[in-house]
């Protein structure tokens, strides 16, 4: 395809595929706009017309993919929590099983590189969280929501990651199936017993009279 033909839509999945191929090659910090540039066969000045920078780009790149699971979750006040968080995680492994060149990649980056990790916390994090607190609301009606819940959801999913790339299996063997409703039995529990451990801070404060 002539490049100076292409679309706005076609320069732009264009300039996210050669993107995609130099962070895997040379990681998220060494990668700069003009090596995308040349590699892509356009100026610099190309990029900044689809992309506000490096940035965007890498969102685009290797968040997109985990993006689109969250856009695909919806909870309603009718929905069960636990066949909820059951889906949710069934759907990252099966990413993560498909697409873990990626997966590894992202993790690596998200351990070394502090930008990285800023891009985490400020774009696909706040969507995970999105997603998640109605959940966690209509389990903890009226409770402040502990940020740290979310944390603990994406610890227990990132070990499950290195766990299934690593040895290309779930642990005792479980199928997908059932890792899933195992983590989504133990992440419930977790938010219960913050909730009942609150609860009983609130009682003993009361009866002291603080």
């Amino acid at each position: 395809m002539n490049s100076s033909k292409l679309s706005r839509e076609e320069r732009r999945f264009s300039l996210i595929e050669v993107a995609s191929r130099l962070f895997m090659e040379k990681g998220y910090h060494e990668t700069k706009t003009k090596d995308i540039a040349l590699a892509a066969g356009v100026s610099e000045p190309v990029i900044y017309k689809h992309f506000s920078g490096k940035q965007e780009l890498f969102f685009e790149v290797i968040f997109g993919i985990a993006s689109k699971i969250i856009d695909r979750l919806n909870f309603t006040p009718d929905a069960d929590p636990e066949k909820f968080i059951q889906k949710f995680i069934y759907m990252h492994l099966d990413t993560v099983d498909k697409h873990f060149g990626y997966i590894k990649f992202v993790l690596i980056q998200l351990i070394t590189e502090p930008e990285v990790r800023e891009i985490f916390k400020e774009t696909l994090l706040p969507k995970m969280q999105k997603k998640i607190l109605p959940l966690i609301e209509g389990l903890n009606p009226g409770k402040e929501i502990r940020e740290y819940d979310f944390f603990i959801l994406g610890g227990m999913l990132m070990i499950m990651e290195i766990a299934q790339g690593a040895f290309k299996h779930y642990p005792d063997n479980l199928s997908r199936q059932e890792l899933s409703e195992k983590l989504a039995k133990t992440f419930l529990s977790i938010i219960k017993a913050g909730e009942t451990k609150a609860g009983e801070t609130n009682r003993v404060e009361d009866k002291d009279g603080n």
